[in-house]
């Protein structure tokens, strides 16, 4: 048997439905409601001159059918330059402010739990490993913060999706159908997927955490494992606990 086989959960882990979870995720962004409003305009923008980007370039070839000159060209590829350049610089601006919200938030979240930390009599951590605290407060704080910023860049590509459909059903109803009739499919699978991937990456944090204890625990007793001879088993104890995290966390 593993070191850690099973990954079992701690006393202190909490199950909390979608809904709850998103309600909770708004009360921790509520004091960034002006960056979030900011952002939100940004993605908007950039999911805008994403999906235009493709419409005016199809355009554009369509003009060098009937007047196929130098300039017109040069034209054409400034203007798709420029769109770029745009592009870039208005997603830049929206990386940095949500960076500096996600970076206030994952700050409080990690005082938070370090004060919760501290306020455990001994009793506490005579149950939980220290090390495994302190991988929650650090490791999940940053999952939590690459989470969001995920999250925003999906919403860009959704609002770009949206706004592609809406010109595609313009131009052949018919074939855009049959793109839709994909989507149910196409949702069913990400659901799926969804659960497949909670519990690989709770399981991931859980391993990480027992790596961190691991080492924690080996560096903290060091001198007395000098002392009896004992740093082959203490190296053998880690190598299996790492092992073991690199296997569950590759499948992330």
């Amino acid at each position: 048997m593993s070191f850690f086989a099973g990954l079992d959960a701690e006393n202190y882990d909490r199950q909390y439905t979608d809904k709850e979870l998103l309600k909770r995720i708004a009360g921790n962004f509520s004091p960034q409601r002006k960056r979030m409003l900011g952002i939100s305009a940004l993605v908007t923008i950039v999911a805008l001159i994403s999906a235009s980007t493709p419409i005016i370039i199809s355009r554009a070839l369509e003009s060098l059918e009937t007047r196929p000159t130098m300039e017109a060209t040069l034209l054409i590829g400034g203007g798709v330059f420029m769109i770029g350049v745009l592009n870039w610089g208005i997603n830049w601006m929206r990386r940095a402010l949500t960076a500096r919200a996600i970076g206030d938030v994952v700050l409080n979240l990690r005082t938070s739990a370090f004060r919760a930390a501290a306020d455990h009599d001994l009793s506490f951590y005579d149950k939980f490993s220290s090390g495994k605290i302190v991988s929650r407060i650090t490791s999940d704080t940053r999952d939590f913060g690459q989470l969001v910023t995920i999250a925003t860049d999906i919403t860009a590509q959704l609002i770009q999706a949206s706004i592609l459909a809406v010109v595609l059903f313009n131009i052949e109803w018919k074939l855009t159908m049959l793109i839709v009739l994909y989507l149910p499919i196409i949702f069913i699978v990400t659901s799926q997927f969804r659960k497949v991937a909670r519990k690989v990456t709770r399981n991931g944090m859980r391993a990480m955490a027992e790596v961190n204890a691991t080492i924690k625990e080996t560096v903290s007793g060091i001198s007395v494992a000098k002392n009896f001879r004992q740093e082959m088993s203490i190296f053998e104890t880690f190598d299996t606990a790492n092992r073991d995290s690199y296997r569950v966390n590759v499948r992330r």
